[in-house]
Formats: structure tokens, C-alpha cells, sequence
């Protein structure tokens, strides 16, 4: 019979799939856990209980929402709360109010619900840009905290589809601005035609000259150059002649003057102009408004020299919407699905592609891969451009280091095949994490040896952790560096990730019944951290409702100072009491007829239940966190306590604990058990205080090894399990377990 002590002092690795069980070999398997569930590891390998809470609100209408981030400035940011049709404004944890009045300030939206949860954003100061696919991609403005808009972006010239090639198919316009007449050659608009955009050519330029050095000249005169129309609008000096002067116009917009004394040129087109379809009269005829000057030679004249705009109701418009290099970039629509479109360099919405490398441009992606898929997201990180698709994954970048990002120097790598699901992923610190398009594996891009991205599967020993399948991922950089995954059956998945400390722990949670709908991460009050916003539905009163609510902090020393023990807030849409002496409670009319807990600065009050809002004490207590309590479904299991031997290993060899040492911190109460699993019989030790009652009476904070002796039974296979106590915290450093292995 042999005595071993192997010690267990970080768990980083986190909840590992039960394929890994055996894997003692590997490297990350001393660090994981068998289950954690409700608690959540720390980068320094600590676990400590998953914090709780705060109500803030319903939603609107107690329906379900999405959540988005309006962050320009950490102090001066807004969450915002879709629902359907309907937007609302939350600051600093309270919905934002009507000016001088106190019923919530809300605007009507054009999107769903449904259309709300599938939209992608982009910040640009203080407005967001929208896509979901379906709908006009639109703009939404702020101009003070109560005073925002949303409306269709305003597009400039374009996007347009490439031009039509065909001579037999013409337009003639009846004029060169203002409101015209269109017709065409052809069975051509449709009713969806109305408010879409064409740009049409001039093709006889034979009636403008091309400009020449310093020939006479009169005010009004019109000339070609590089392309340009251009038009006299004066003359230095005064006068209504003179010469063309000695030097081109080259300008893009307004007027120039060429020299001194010279003439005034004004830019009227680039040879094309652009007009909007206001009516239509029939399949050949409609009704138009000059937003971009026609050439006069076009008035009158055909031109099968035209495009018509790439999105509309007719096309589709684009599902996905990121930024890269100054420009913003769309991407997908139903007739174009691996198509990107990219505006002017320093532009939001100025779509211009005339060539130049600050000009707009589109961009269809292709693979030599066998399948190619439906672009799903875009995301500029660690300088390149990230675009998934649903057959895999390409980067982006200028081929010419000296010159921009542009429709000449665009080059994309499609160096993964993963295949991208239609959710956002997040850029963590420059790298990004996204799902696949199972929903059920968490993936990010590295640079490998090669000098390509290669695919590394963050959940390839824990693949169980997603398996209700993700529908959501958020990242929260402070305090601690999660990544948060929404999963389909309403839990919440959590990833405790550090790259560069090669930090990876997974956890899953359920929060006290609720079924987690939405979240967003968005600056704490100070902009020192970062919080955590959710929306979870949840059945109170018989009543399905949505509630706002905000998790805490770890109850950890995050910043070097120790929370107070009335601090440890781990109940779930929970409301908090200071003040003097009571022993009722109020403020609880949302959770009315469930039952609660309270944490209180004399310990835990259970079976408590809400009536009228209210809950009675049995004492009176000065401090009080009140609210749902998931003790049930918290704990965590350590994995096979295994250690080798003099004579080899332990595999197959009957066990039994003898003690175990378990370094707590900060800790005020929690049980912890043995598990022993014996011909894949699992059976468990009756459960103990890891705080004795003589350290329990008066509550208190305890830290330090503590150490448990006592024979637990002999068995093949051996772990702990710990649970913890209601409305106490339960932060655990190490476990140094003694065990008494067999001889036979």
C-alpha cells in the first residue's frame, strides 16, 4: 500500500470533455476539471463562484430584446435595447428618460425582433451603421442622449453593378437635372425600381471638346478633360471671355481657379451622371431626380452605357458590415453572395469607383476550394481584413506595402476551410474568435510557421461545451478576459482566455432558472472595467417576462482591495438593501410569489417568499442582497485524483482518501464531498462543511489550508466535488488530496 499527495494547484484548463478523462499524458490535463458548472476559473488558476445579478428593469413590454454597445467614449456610453420596432436607451444601468419627463425617451425602428437579432453594426463617432440583409442598411444618429434617429443610409454614388454591355439596350433622359423623364428600349423597371439609383454614360462626347491650352474661350463653354466635363463659370478679373489658360483642370468637385486672370472651372460630371427613380409609369417609362448633374450631350440622346445600383428591393440588399483601412466595407446579397463592397477611403457613405486607389471598389471573393460559400462576417484585426463565409475563411490585405488598400493592390488568401457561422466574432486583442458553422465549435486564426493563418480549435478538448449549440459571443477584456457564448438551450457558456498565457478554461452556467437571451459588454460606471448586460427571460408568478440585468464582479481581490463579505453578490435578479436596521425588505414586486434568498451582513436567509413585493426576516439585518438563488445547479468536480507510484501507475488500482487539503480564500461557506466510481458505479461521500461551524458562527471570510481527514471508501476511481452554500462565496486556490493506493 502506498501514501501519495498529488496536488492540484490550478484548474485554468477548466471543464474538459469526458474523451480527455484518461488523457493524464497531456499537458493541460493536471489543470481541468471533470465539471464546472456555476463557477468560473481564473487566469491564475484559481475557481471561484460564478457572481450574481442585479435587476435593473424589464425590457419593453417585457419582451424579448437584443442588446447592442454605443461606446464612442467608455464614460459616455449608452446600451441600446432593440425590441420589436421599438429602440430604448439605457445609461449607467437606468433607462434614458423623455427630455424634462420621466417615462423612458424610445424611437420607432423598421427592424423585428427577428431582424434586430440578426443585425451586424459599426461604429463610426457617434452614429452606427447597420445590416441584417433583408431591409436597407441603415444609420443610426445620436445628437444628445435623448435625441436619436434612424434612417435609410444616404448612399452616394452607388454602389452600381458593372455597366451594361449591351448596344441594343438604351436609356434617354429628357434632361441634364431636376426631375426628368426616363424611358428605355426595353421591358426594364418594375415597381421596385422606385428609389433605386442609375448612372448613366455620356457616349457622343463629339458635341464637347476636349480641352486645349490657351484658345479663346467664353463663359459657358463646356470641355473634356481626363474623362471630366468641365464648364467656364467666369473669368478672373471679371469679363465673359478670355482663353482656356495654360493649365488642365484636374479637380473632382466645385470650382478652380487655373491661374490669375484665367478662367473659373467649374466640375460638372465625370462623363456620367446619377438619377433616382422617383415613379414609374410602365415597363419602359418612369419618373427620375438628378442627384448627380448628367452630361448635357445626354439629354435626348441613348446610351446603353448605364448600371443600375447593386442593392435594392429588386437585389437584395447586404447581410454583413465591418471596417478596414478607413474604409467601410459590406458584404453579401442574395444575387451576389461573396461580393464586398468598399467605400472611399475616409467615407461612410460615399461608394465612388472610378479606379483611383482612395476610390471605392467591390471585390468577389474566390477560392480554389471545391465549395464556395456566403460571406457571414467582416472584421478588420491585427491589420488585415477577416471575412468568413460559410466554406471557409479569407484574409485580406494590399499586395504593395507602399500603397493603399485598393481595388489594384486587394489580395485575399483563403488559407482556412472551417466554414463561419452567421454570428459576429469577436477581435480578441487582435486575433479573432468565431464560431463554426455547426455552432458548436469555438475557433480563432493564427499565423503558423508557414506564414499563413491556420485554424486552432479552442474547444478541441472540451467539444461538449457548446453542444446546445451558440447563438451569441461577446468578449469581456476587464476584469477578467472572457469570452461569453449565449447558448440555444438559454445557458451561459463561459471562456476564461489569455492567449499569450496560454489561458483557456471553459465553464457553463445556468442562472437561477433563467434562460439567457441576449448580452453585451459595456463599460462599468468609472470606464475602469467592463460589465456584463443580459437579458433573460424568466417565469415568475406564472408570468414569462424579460428582465434587464447586470452580472457583478468575481468576488475576488481584482484590484488589490479584499470586497467586503457583504459585497459577495451571488443571487440572480437581485436588488440590494442599506441602511438602518429592518427586517422587511421591499423593492422585490418583479419577483413576487418566488421564492429567495437573502445574503445579509448576518448570513444567508432562505425559503423566503416574495408577497407583495416584500420579504419578512427573521431579524433585523442593516444589509441585505435579495434575490434567486442557483445553488443547485453550482459546483465544480475535480478530475480523477491520479498520481504515479513507485511500482508504475494507478490505472485500475483501488483508492481511498485519507484526507484532503483544501486551500480556500476568502471563502464563507460550501460542502464539499468524494466521489468514487467503481465498475462505472459513481457513489458519493456524505457532504461536509468546508467550514466547520466553530468557523462559520459569527459569518465570516475564511482563507487558508484546510484539511478534512477520514476514510472514504475504496474504489477505482476517485474526485472531489464541491458545491457551495446559498449567497456564499466559494473562491478555492488548490487541493492537496492524500490518498492511499492499493498493492493489487
Amino acid at each position: 500500500m502506498v501514501r501519495v499527495s498529488p496536488p492540484a494547484t490550478s484548474v485554468a484548463s477548466g471543464e474538459l470533455s469526458s474523451l480527455m478523462f484518461a488523457r493524464n499524458d497531456y499537458a493541460r490535463f493536471k489543470n481541468g476539471l471533470r465539471k464546472c458548472r456555476g463557477f468560473m476559473v481564473m487566469p491564475e488558476g484559481a475557481v471561484t463562484r460564478l457572481p450574481g445579478t442585479k435587476y435593473l428593469g424589464n425590457t419593453h413590454l417585457a419582451q424579448p430584446a437584443r442588446l447592442m454597445r454605443f461606446a464612442f467614449k467608455d464614460e459616455d456610453a449608452v446600451l441600446l435595447e432593440w425590441t420589436n420596432l421599438l429602440l430604448r436607451f439605457w445609461r449607467d444601468a437606468d433607462l434614458v428618460p423623455v427630455s424634462g419627463g420621466s417615462a423612458p425617451y424610445a424611437i420607432v425602428t423598421p427592424y423585428s425582433l427577428a431582424q434586430a437579432r440578426r443585425l451586424q453594426s459599426l461604429l463610426s463617432y457617434d452614429r452606427i451603421y447597420l445590416t441584417e440583409g433583408e431591409l436597407p442598411p441603415q444609420r443610426l444618429s445620436r445628437f444628445a442622449l435623448d435625441n436619436w434617429t434612424i434612417e435609410n443610409t444616404p448612399f452616394e454614388n452607388g454602389p452600381f453593378s458593372p455597366r451594361n454591355a449591351d448596344v441594343a439596350r438604351e436609356l434617354t433622359v429628357s434632361g441634364a437635372t431636376g426631375s426628368i423623364g426616363v424611358t428605355s428600349n426595353f421591358a426594364l423597371f418594375e415597381p421596385g425600381h422606385v428609389g433605386v439609383l442609375f448612372q448613366i454614360f455620356e457616349i457622343d462626347t463629339s458635341g464637347t471638346p476636349e480641352w486645349s491650352a490657351d484658345i479663346p474661350a467664353n463663359t459657358g463653354d463646356q470641355f473634356y478633360y481626363n474623362g471630366n466635363v468641365y464648364r467656364i463659370s467666369g473669368f478672373d478679373g471679371g469679363g465673359g471671355s478670355g482663353t482656356t489658360g495654360v493649365n488642365p483642370p484636374v479637380h473632382t468637385e466645385g470650382s478652380w481657379l487655373a491661374e490669375q486672370g484665367g478662367p473659373i472651372f467649374e466640375f460638372l460630371s465625370n462623363g456620367a451622371g446619377i438619377i433616382l427613380i422617383t415613379a414609374g409609369t410602365d415597363a419602359q417609362t418612369a419618373q427620375a431626380y438628378v442627384i448627380k448633374r448628367l452630361p448635357d450631350g445626354l439629354a435626348g440622346t441613348p446610351s446603353y452605357r448605364w448600371a443600375e445600383q447593386d442593392w435594392s428591393a429588386l437585389k437584395g440588399y447586404p447581410r454583413a458590415i465591418g471596417a478596414y483601412r478607413q474604409r467601410h466595407v459590406y458584404g453579401r446579397t442574395p444575387g451576389e453572395p461573396r461580393t464586398l463592397w468598399h467605400t472611399v477611403i475616409g467615407g461612410t457613405v460615399d461608394m465612388s469607383a472610378t479606379g483611383g486607389d482612395d476610390e471605392g471598389f467591390s471585390y468577389i471573393l474566390d477560392s480554389d476550394r471545391r465549395e464556395n460559400g456566403e460571406i457571414t462576417y467582416i472584421v478588420g484585426a491585427g491589420g488585415v481584413l477577416h471575412i468568413g463565409t460559410t466554406a471557409g475563411e479569407f484574409v485580406g490585405s494590399s499586395s504593395d506595402a507602399d500603397r493603399a488598400y485598393a481595388e489594384e493592390t486587394a489580395i485575399f488568401d483563403n488559407d482556412t476551410d472551417v466554414g463561419s457561422a452567421e454570428i459576429e466574432p469577436v477581435n480578441v486583442n487582435g486575433k479573432i474568435v468565431f464560431l463554426d458553422k455547426t455552432l458548436r465549435r469555438l475557433v480563432t486564426l493564427l499565423i503558423g510557421e508557414s506564414g499563413k493563418f491556420e485554424d486552432q480549435m479552442l474547444t478541441q478538448i472540451s467539444r461538449h461545451i457548446l453542444a446546445p449549440g451558440a447563438v451569441q459571443l461577446v468578449y469581456q477584456k476587464h476584469t477578467v478576459p472572457m469570452i461569453w457564448a449565449v447558448l440555444d438551450n438559454g445557458d451561459l457558456e463561459g471562456c476564461t482566455y489569455i492567449l499569450k498565457q496560454q489561458v483557456l478554461g471553459f465553464h457553463r452556467h445556468r442562472l437561477a432558472g433563467g434562460s439567457v437571451i441576449d448580452v453585451e459588454v459595456m463599460p462599468s460606471q468609472n470606464g475602469s472595467s467592463e460589465v456584463l448586460e443580459l437579458v433573460v427571460a424568466r417565469t415568475v408568478g406564472g408570468q414569462l417576462r424579460h428582465f434587464r440585468e447586470q452580472m457583478l464582479d468575481p468576488f475576488v481581490d481584482l484590484d488589490g482591495e479584499d470586497p467586503a463579505l457583504e459585497d459577495a453578490w451571488h443571487l440572480f435578479a437581485a436588488i440590494r438593501y442599506e441602511g438602518a436596521a429592518v427586517s422587511t425588505i421591499s423593492g422585490l414586486d418583479h419577483l413576487d410569489g418566488a421564492t429567495v434568498v437573502a445574503w445579509t451582513n448576518v448570513g444567508a436567509k432562505t425559503g423566503l417568499v416574495v408577497n407583495g413585493g416584500e420579504v419578512e426576516l427573521d431579524e433585523p439585518v442593516t444589509s441585505a442582497i435579495v434575490g434567486l438563488d442557483a445553488t443547485d445547479d453550482q459546483f465544480f468536480e475535480t478530475l480523477d485524483i491520479r498520481s504515479g507510484t513507485p511500482d508504475g501507475g494507478d490505472e485500475g488500482r483501488n483508492k481511498t482518501h485519507r484526507a484532503s487539503g483544501v486551500h480556500l480564500h476568502r471563502t464563507a461557506g460550501g460542502t464539499f464531498s468524494v466521489v468514487g466510481i467503481e465498475e462505472g458505479e459513481a457513489r458519493a461521500s456524505d457532504p461536509e462543511p468546508l467550514l466547520r461551524p466553530s468557523y462559520a458562527v459569527p459569518i465570516a471570510l475564511k482563507s487558508g489550508v484546510f484539511d478534512f481527514p477520514g476514510h472514504k471508501g475504496w474504489a477505482a476511481q476517485s474526485y472531489l466535488r464541491f458545491r457551495p452554500e446559498p449567497g456564499a462565496p466559494l473562491p478555492v486556490l488548490a487541493l492537496t488530496p492524500t490518498m492511499m493506493v492499493s498493492d493489487d
